[in-house]
């Protein structure tokens, strides 16, 4: 399991490189079909990046709010622990359609988790 800085880390980086992917195959946000290609590039950068935990959706925030039972809380979500209004699924930036929104609301979150630091 990773720590929280750990996690922010991972999971920046996973959207950088998943919004990287699609500025090169000039994909737009809310293209036809980009919920199949979100999951799947976000599969393959675990395997990429020699990530062989079982990782809640495939995502750290997931992973990081598994309990022991292997159940994972929104509450407990690293977006959340900023911001309690933070919802990945959230209509304005949601991952699965809007990854570059989706990137901008974590690097947002990010920048005020440091300054509470």
């Amino acid at each position: 399991m990773y720590t929280l800085n750990e996690t922010w880390e991972h999971c920046i980086k996973m959207w950088q490189d998943l919004v990287k992917d699609l500025d090169t195959n000039n994909m737009q946000d809310g293209c036809e079909n980009i919920d199949d290609y979100v999951s799947e590039f976000k599969e393959k950068w675990l395997v990429d990046h020699d990530i062989n935990e079982d990782i809640n959706s495939n995502c750290f925030f997931c992973g990081y709010s598994d309990d022991w039972e292997g159940r994972y809380y929104c509450d407990q979500c690293p977006g959340r622990l900023v911001d309690p209004k933070f919802w990945c699924m959230n209509s304005q930036y949601s991952f699965e359609i809007m990854p570059r929104l989706f990137l901008a609301k974590l690097l947002e979150l990010n920048e005020k988790r440091k300054e509470a630091k």
